[in-house]
C-alpha cells in the first residue's frame, strides 16, 4: 500500500510541478513580448526556435535511456550517470559547433547571431537538467521509496 500512496504522491508533484512551470512560462513570454516589441520579439523567438532545432542532439535519446535504466538496476545509477554525462558533455559540444557554424552560414546580423548563442547554451544545459533528475532517483536519493 506505501508503495501505490508513494506512486499518487509523485504523481501528483510531478503533475502540479509541470502545471506551475507551463502557466509560469505563459507569464513569463508575455511579459517579454509586452516589453520587447514586435521585431525584437520576433529576434528572441527565431534565436530560441533555431537553437531548439538542434537541441535533440545533445540528447538523442539518452535521458530515456537513462531512466529506463536506472529503473531496472537503481544500484548502478552512478555508472550510467558518470558515462551519460560524459557522453552529453561530447554530443554539447558538437551541438553548439553545429549551431555556431550554421547560423554564421546563413548571414545573419550580428545580434541575432549572438541571440541564438545563448539560446543554443540553453537549450544544450537544459539537456542535461533531466539526467539529474534521472540521477536523483538512484539509492542515494531523498525521494527512494525502498
Amino acid at each position: 500500500m506505501t508503495a501505490v500512496r508513494g506512486f499518487i504522491k509523485n504523481t501528483v508533484s510531478l503533475a502540479s510541478a509541470e502545471l506551475v512551470t507551463k502557466i509560469l512560462a505563459f507569464l513569463l513570454f508575455v511579459y517579454i513580448a509586452r516589453e520587447l516589441g514586435d521585431v525584437e520579439f520576433g529576434k528572441y523567438s527565431f534565436a530560441l526556435a533555431f537553437a531548439l532545432l538542434f537541441a535533440f542532439l545533445s540528447d538523442i535519446g539518452l535521458t530515456q535511456l537513462t531512466i529506463r535504466e536506472v529503473a531496472k538496476r537503481k544500484e548502478d545509477v552512478n555508472r550510467y550517470f558518470g558515462t551519460v554525462s560524459a557522453i552529453k558533455v561530447v554530443l554539447s559540444i558538437l551541438t553548439i559547433a553545429i549551431i555556431v557554424v550554421v547560423i554564421n552560414f546563413l548571414g545573419y546580423p550580428q545580434e541575432t547571431i549572438i541571440a541564438v548563442y545563448i539560446a543554443g547554451a540553453y537549450s544544450v544545459t537544459n539537456s542535461f537538467s533531466i539526467s539529474f533528475f534521472a540521477h536523483s532517483t538512484g539509492p542515494l536519493s531523498r525521494w527512494n521509496m525502498n
